[in-house]
């Protein structure tokens, strides 16, 4: 669960500052975690592929990534 209040979910976590190695079967519905030094962070919710080729879907990703795209 997210630490920050509702209006701002995130609030209270580090700044990003490496890599996440993701790990997962694609067979039988996608299945992917993230591992962050050594511990799976299980989704809440489940994944959903996006198109790249949506620019809403890319204006989603840059509200959640820092820095330029």
């Amino acid at each position: 669960m997210p630490p920050g209040p509702d209006k701002c979910p995130w609030a209270g976590l580090p700044a990003p500052t490496g890599t996440v190695e993701l790990r997962g079967w694609l067979d039988k519905g996608p299945v992917v975690v993230a591992w962050i030094e050594g511990r799976p962070y299980w989704p809440q919710d489940s994944y959903q592929g996006i198109d790249p080729s949506d620019p809403e879907a890319l204006d989603g990703l840059a509200e959640m990534v820092p820095g330029p795209m």
